[in-house]
């Protein structure tokens, strides 16, 4: 999974999710106060201006769409069969987004304009589904902008930063044409030109001090170094070369020349572009004097970006220290569950080395818990060793193209090849009841084709970490095994407590050590230390969605338990969570009213 920043109260939302671990990310407040126009709310319309009035919506639905994917080109081949289709024909599919100062700015000024666009639309006149759709953008685009943090963004990150994406994106890319082809190459030539565009935008962040710290670029050196490491097994010489194979378009004799200037250009440009921005990333740690403090507090106001930053990543109105002390709480749960177990095993009742059977038992026994699943085409692939050491991902799920049906896919690295329990989970967790299971049941809801891109990150981690409780259901395990599978989840929990302490709450690693210490072995707590807090400082909100996520989850289903009363079920939560369509748990708090009040009056109806 997967970041442009912020609005006038620091909020950002990473929202567009594309290609798996590629995100589109739209500078916006995911939790702004959202008030309905109170002039419009009462507007009575005929038939003809509420037409008018959503095909007014669909079109700015259809300026977003194009928009998001002009600020990010070759993703039009990674998510459309037909871009003509859709007004992207012109498009260049060669190249890559921008990373400059002025491409940050030009986002956001291009966001407002939407903004108010969308302020404009009386929702009161859409249908049913569009309304959907309308909450989903007014969650995006509804906010004020502000420049002011513009510049707080680490472009190397190692989540989602500069040099992650080439080479996820260049081994993702799809050759359905020789003009396919061409634009991979184009990719390639053009890596350099890429980077340079981040290293333009830390050349505004040294101005200000705010270069990344010699923490955050040893992260992304260790990156650029797992891309050199295997110049010649290296994981897009084996990717190209099936693509082309599978190219039935192409003579056996264009394959050979295809393959032969592959080699080349990963000689000639690629390795090369990873090679300089290695050396500028060094050059960059020899300027102390102009690379930001560790701890986010200690930015102009950074105890505040910090909050923001969580409560728009999680997708939240909730505090940073309400939403600590829930990860906090379920954190000594989990622990106080392993502590007492007692080490029996189960005999699951389905092999968990054959990922396809898993799957499909999995959707059998959904249909208890869950809204059923439509069958659905999918294939399994595997994460390569470059690539899983770069972006350290166990699994990861791509969409089909947004225009078309095709083929789901779902990359397993080789953790999740395990066959043992906790590699099962992980395998659910991006097939089913999991992020393909999401994306099949909303596909009826989707009217159009933006929808497709929408994935409020909190709420779809946090939902594929929550559901880890029934698939060790449904596979017969002991609460021995279900507290060992959780507890691998103690580590992200325990990073993201810590970050808030010391980003938020001023904490040092002296604070990280006395934690570590309480939860593991005396005999390496130490180097423990170092580790965690080497990864707070570099990455201070990658595992949020997941960790924060799922217990925004939990906190939702309490509620919506408390709505219903004597009629809840979880089937009915999860079918409440699967209609609203993709949405952040701000809007889905908002929604969840009437939908108690629906299933209420169905009920005392058919009493």
């Amino acid at each position: 999974m997967k970041s442009e920043r912020k609005s006038g109260s620091f909020k950002r939302i990473l929202a567009l999710l594309l290609a798996g671990a590629m995100a589109l990310s739209v500078t916006a407040c995911g939790v702004a106060d959202r008030q309905q126009n109170a002039s419009s709310s009462q507007a009575v319309y005929t038939k003809a201006e509420q037409e008018a009035v959503q095909s007014e919506f669909l079109s700015l639905c259809d300026d977003i769409l194009v928009a998001a994917y002009r600020s990010d080109p070759c993703a039009v081949n990674l998510q459309i069969v037909h871009p003509e289709k859709l007004g992207l024909g012109d498009v260049d599919a060669g190249a890559w987004n921008s990373e400059t100062l002025e491409a940050a700015k030009s986002s956001m000024v291009e966001s407002d304009a939407f903004g108010k666009r969308l302020e404009e639309i009386d929702e009161n006149a859409l249908a049913d589904k569009q309304k959907i759709l309308y909450a989903q953008l007014t969650a995006i685009y509804v906010r004020e902008s502000d420049e002011s943090t513009i510049l707080y963004d680490n472009k190397f990150d190692p989540a989602t930063g500069v040099q992650g994406k080439p080479g996820g994106n260049l081994r993702r890319f799809q050759f359905r044409e020789k003009a396919d082809i061409e634009d991979y190459f184009q990719l390639m030539r053009s890596i350099s030109d890429y980077f340079d565009g981040a290293l333009s935008f830390a050349n505004e962040q040294e101005k200000e001090q705010l270069l990344p710290n010699d923490i955050q670029l040893d992260a992304a050196l260790e990156q650029c170094d797992a891309e050199l490491e295997e110049q010649t097994d290296h994981y897009l010489i084996a990717s190209f070369e099936e693509k082309i194979q599978e190219a039935e378009f192409l003579t056996e004799k264009e394959k050979t020349t295809y393959i032969k200037k592959h080699n080349t250009y990963l000689k000639k440009y690629y390795f090369p572009a990873f090679e300089s921005l290695k050396a500028s990333l060094i050059e960059m740690k020899t300027k102390d004097d102009a690379q930001r403090p560790d701890r986010i507090c200690d930015l102009e106001n950074g105890k505040e970006y910090y909050e923001s930053m969580m409560q728009s990543i999680v997708g939240t109105d909730r505090s940073v220290l309400e939403l600590k002390q829930e990860m906090n709480k379920y954190m000594n749960e989990v622990l106080d569950e392993y502590v007492s177990s007692n080490g029996d095993t189960s005999d699951p009742p389905v092999d968990l080395s054959d990922t396809k059977a898993l799957l499909t038992y999995m959707q059998e026994q959904s249909k208890a818990d869950f809204p059923e699943m439509p069958n659905v085409d999918y294939r399994l692939t595997t994460i390569s060793k470059v690539e899983e050491n770069m972006t350290r991902a166990i699994a990861m799920f791509q969409i089909p193209p947004i225009d078309e049906d095709e083929t789901m896919t779902i990359y397993l690295g080789s953790m999740a090849q395990s066959g043992d329990l906790y590699a099962a989970t992980v395998v659910c967790h991006e097939g089913i009841p999991g992020h393909m299971y999401l994306r099949t049941v909303r596909k009826s809801e989707v009217i159009h084709p933006l929808q497709n891109l929408i994935s409020f990150i909190g709420a779809e981690e946090g939902w594929c970490n929550y559901i880890e409780q029934y698939i060790l259901k449904y596979l017969n395990a002991t609460e021995s095994e279900k507290a060992a599978c959780a507890i691998n989840n103690e580590g992200s929990l325990l990073h993201d407590v810590l970050s808030v302490k010391i980003h938020y709450e001023g904490g040092t690693k002296e604070d990280v050590r006395r934690a570590v210490k309480k939860i593991y072995d005396e005999e390496y707590w130490d180097e423990k230390t170092d580790a965690f807090y080497e990864e707070i400082i570099s990455n201070p909100f990658q595992m949020l969605p997941y960790t924060a996520g799922m217990t925004e989850i939990l906190a939702l289903k309490e509620e919506t338990k408390e709505a219903l009363g004597d009629a809840y079920t979880d089937k009915l939560f999860h079918t409440f969570f699967v209609e609203s369509g993709a949405q952040d748990f701000t809007t889905l708090r908002e929604m969840l009213p009437e939908f108690a009040a629906k299933h209420l009056d169905s009920a005392e109806k058919a009493a």
